[in-house]
């Protein structure tokens, strides 16, 4: 068990615990100077991530949770996403992961060791979580000195332990002179001074005072993170707000609504979907009817959602038939939000038919489909009431979005590009160049394309890519998309460049 409650006695410092903490704290600093602080960052990634959870379990062994939660659930997509490293070269979720991955290492540790005040379902986790990125490792920088320091006055320990400390800490306090030493006989003795140069002429001291200075740096913050654990913390008082919106009059507002949407949907219907038969307004083209108000049924859909969310949250039902009311009203303001979701998807789907795919569109559809099972979910709640919605929305938008990392969105938005390519003759090969190399096999087929101009582009952007994907040579920034990208280069023949 951590010792940090302890702080103020220095005397109590130097305890086993408390070293194993700084030992620790030196192997992460150590290794996030090796494994993340590289121009290419890889399989490394994941690598780290497991020394990080190894140093904090091996520390905090006996304050982990033993049963079964939340906490060891959220190690899944932790894994799962810090793999994307090495699996994946989407700059898009490379960014994203950059906050999502710490985020959820934070949540994990914070609930397998007991340390949420709040429970994690609750708006008031995420803040526990950004104090304990942000405040955390800043809290205690002072104590790994502290603790050093006590290490260093501390003479009443007898035998070889305390010979030994001393020898070591004797060592480490000679470094400083050292150097300045060998500098002066360096400039006293040439000789000397060669056989110094001949040591050292693959050390850079630039590099070796970089990587030192990255060490000192991060080593007391993660020991103030670490020993952050160490003091707990007291549940948050229930804070949960009282139910305030009067039946009768979310009934009435429910009802103005749903007559409209009603409305809408019988228009949907009639148009919309009608459109299979090519039965669309007056003057209005496919792509035309499909770029009006997409964003807006989105943003209309969410709001329906949050409408049903706050009336199942805060309405005070008198009886059972003013319950049964709010229920069906529910239910219909849900099949609306259904009725506007599918119509935005079949909008985006006659747009990207006309102008492509990209990203942006493929995520949207995404969007909406995690927006369809958690309205699903909140049907459910509406005659159910014996489930929690925010638990359920968490878990859905995890596993959405663990999915959506590894279904390989570009080779999935290459390949309809070039479906459509081979429909219409039209391609962006511009932008096909600028997905992940995951898409290079499709940007190769483009070099066969009838069209000369299309050819001589995708072979020029061919070449840009190529000088790119051999930039990443350091080990930490091995990664398989990248690799199965240079077995498709050697694969090319030299004559088409």
């Amino acid at each position: 068990m951590f010792t940090g409650k302890q702080e103020q006695d220095t005397g109590r410092l130097v305890t086993g615990e408390n070293l194993a903490i700084l030992a620790g704290s030196a192997i992460l600093a150590i290794g996030y100077d090796i494994l993340i602080a590289q121009p290419y960052v890889g399989v490394s990634y994941p690598v780290f991530i497991f020394i990080m959870l190894s140093v904090v379990y091996g520390n905090a062994r006996k304050m982990l949770v033993k049963e079964w939660s939340f906490g060891w659930f959220l190690l899944f997509p932790l894994i799962a996403l810090a793999l994307t490293r090495l699996f994946f070269t989407n700059e898009v979720f490379r960014c994203i992961n950059s906050i999502a991955v710490p985020i959820l290492l934070v949540a994990h540790i914070l609930l397998v060791t007991g340390n949420n005040s709040r429970e994690w379902f609750c708006f008031g986790f995420l803040k526990e979580i950004c104090g304990h990125l942000i405040v955390s490792p800043l809290r205690h920088v002072r104590k790994p000195f502290v603790l050093i320091g006590a290490l260093a006055r501390r003479e009443n320990d007898i035998g070889s332990r305390s010979v030994w400390r001393k020898v070591i800490l004797g060592i480490i306090f000679s470094f400083p002179f050292l150097i300045v030493v060998l500098v002066l006989l360096a400039s006293a003795d040439p000789v000397f001074s060669f056989y110094i140069s001949y040591f050292l002429q693959e050390i850079s001291i630039e590099e070796v005072v970089k990587h030192a200075l990255l060490i000192g740096l991060i080593t007391p913050m993660a020991f103030s993170f670490i020993w952050q654990l160490s003091l707990g913390t007291e549940p948050a008082p229930d804070t949960a707000g009282t139910r305030k919106l009067d039946a009768i009059v979310v009934i009435s507002g429910l009802c103005v609504l749903s007559s409209v949407y009603l409305i809408f949907c019988s228009i949907q219907f009639s148009y919309l979907f009608g459109s299979f038969s090519n039965v669309l307004p007056s003057g209005l083209s496919y792509a035309d009817y499909a770029r009006r108000g997409f964003f807006e049924l989105v943003a209309v859909a969410l709001i329906n959602a949050g409408i049903v969310l706050g009336v199942i949250r805060f309405t005070v039902t008198p009886g059972h038939r003013a319950a049964l009311t709010l229920q069906w009203l529910n239910s219909l303001l849900i099949f609306s939000t259904f009725v506007m979701l599918f119509s935005a998807h079949f909008r985006m789907t006659l747009y990207e038919e006309s102008y492509g795919y990209t990203y942006l569109r493929f995520f949207t559809h995404s969007f909406m489909a995690m927006i369809f099972v958690m309205l699903c979910v909140t049907g459910y709640k509406v005659w159910r009431a014996g489930i929690n919605l925010a638990k359920w929305y968490i878990v859905i938008g995890l596993a959405a979005y663990v999915l959506i990392n590894y279904v390989n969105v570009d080779t999935l938005i290459a390949r309809k590009n070039m479906e459509r390519f081979y429909r219409t003759g039209v391609i962006d090969v511009c932008y096909m160049a600028g997905l992940s190399y995951d898409a290079l096999p499709y940007l190769a087929e483009l070099t066969k394309a009838s069209d000369p101009l299309i050819q001589q582009t995708a072979r020029e952007q061919i070449i840009l890519k190529s000088l790119k994907t051999f930039d990443s040579s350091n080990w930490q920034g091995y990664n398989l998309s990248e690799q199965r990208a240079r077995d498709t280069l050697q694969g090319l023949s030299a004559q088409q460049f």
